[in-house]
């Protein structure tokens, strides 16, 4: 068997191990779109996890409000929302300043502020960066996306049917 030897000039023709180095950025490839999968999936995950909070927040301090006052309903659905999503793991994602009462108009989408109002309630979860207790990146902080804001808002409103009130 003969040995070859090469020399720089036969080396730089030659064309073996040209689709490992296409293989390369094939995997580089596939690991970008699985960082933005694995990223993105992680985001609609805490946006569902805030909205089904913000759900039963809102529906538990609408309920609360129908006996008690605006703090105390406040104060039962930070409560609800802290069971839901654990101070210790996520943060704090609901405040009193984040809990408003009013009435809200369904035709042109305007929620109106009124402390007293027993009609509808606005709630706003939140994990921001600001709040220290954003969402964070799994793959992409390789690409300098750390950490992601996400909110959640949810509207309730009473309902009495006319036969309630009628008779």
């Amino acid at each position: 068997m003969k040995s070859q030897v090469f020399t720089e000039r036969t080396f730089s023709r030659r064309e073996d191990g040209g689709l490992s180095v296409l293989n390369l950025f094939f995997l580089m490839a596939t690991g970008i779109v699985a960082g933005v999968a694995i990223d993105v999936s992680s985001l609609v995950s805490a946006k569902s996890q805030l909205q089904v909070t913000a759900d039963a927040a809102a529906h538990a301090a609408l309920v609360e409000r129908e006996w008690n006052d605006s703090d105390t309903s406040r104060a039962t659905a930070v409560a609800l929302a802290q069971q839901n999503m654990p101070t210790s793991r996520f943060g704090d994602v609901l405040s009193d300043d984040n809990i408003f009462f009013g009435t809200y108009d369904r035709g042109t989408d305007v929620f109106d502020v009124d402390d007293t109002s027993r009609d509808a309630v606005l709630v706003k979860t939140e994990r921001l960066t600001s709040n220290g207790n954003p969402v964070s990146s799994f793959l992409l902080q390789f690409a300098g996306f750390w950490n992601w804001d996400v909110r959640a808002t949810s509207v309730f409103e009473t309902f009495y049917p006319t036969c309630l009130i009628e008779g």
